[in-house]
């Protein structure tokens, strides 16, 4: 998981209890369990979280998970012998590093009597996300004139490359890619994009190795009077 990126945490409760004469029928009630993630973990509920637990009659279901918090929890559902459901909640990473997350035992009731199971474990590495920097050629420029304007971009993480690295650069009002300008420099097997006349330079699809960095150049003009102040952010996925 590149940090700022979000990922699907599922976690599965099951009823292990068979029918006997002892507890004939086995549903078990009131099945519930807490989770508190790690520092360095947050809810992200950009999508909803969902759950495949229904509940029985005497007891509301409530899946519990804020956004930017760090508790879930599950209370109020039911289970037949031998079943099992799904509660799924997505966790953003806040800051980079490997993540061990330990759930709170899962426990429900069976014929008055509590019944507590087990807890669930597993980890989650967190990387540092792509950093880019960019530089104009000339602090100052007259109109009609040109100037190169460079990107340069690595991945700090020491053990583990990252694809999918891209962005778009959509230059401000007065600055065009020149007519002349060639892309000079290449990233990663990625995708360079910069048509003359246009006001974007974008990159998709480029690679970059642990610690690695790459770099290239555009010819942009000026055709207004006036400070152009350019801003952007890359992204990447995890190979």
């Amino acid at each position: 998981l590149v940090g700022g990126a979000a990922s699907l945490l599922t976690f599965r409760v099951g009823n292990n209890t068979v029918t006997t004469p002892v507890y004939a029928p086995a549903n078990m009630t009131d099945v519930n369990f807490s989770d508190t993630l790690p520092t360095g973990l947050l809810i992200d509920t950009a999508i909803a979280p969902s759950t495949t637990c229904t509940h029985s009659s005497g007891a509301p279901l409530v899946l519990t998970a804020v956004d930017g918090t760090t508790a879930i929890s599950l209370t109020g559902a039911e289970l037949a012998a031998g079943a099992t459901c799904t509660v799924s909640v997505y966790v953003e990473g806040m800051s980079p590093g490997d993540y061990l997350n330990v759930s709170g035992r899962v426990s429900g009731f069976i014929g008055g009597t509590e019944h507590e199971g087990n807890f669930a474990a597993d980890t989650i590495l967190v990387l540092a996300p792509p950093i880019i920097s960019k530089a104009f050629g000339a602090v100052t420029i007259f109109t009609g004139g040109t100037t190169t304007l460079s990107f340069t971009i690595t991945t700090p993480n020491p053990d583990t490359a990252l694809t999918g690295v891209s962005f778009t650069d959509t230059l401000p009002a007065g600055l065009i890619i020149d007519a002349s300008s060639v892309v000079v420099g290449s990233c990663g097997g990625g995708t360079i994009t910069a048509t003359p006349g246009s006001g974007a330079v974008t990159l998709s699809g480029a690679t970059l190795l642990a610690t690695a960095s790459c770099t290239f150049s555009v010819t942009v003009e000026g055709t207004t009077v006036g400070t152009m102040v350019n801003n952007v952010t890359v992204s990447a996925d995890v190979v």
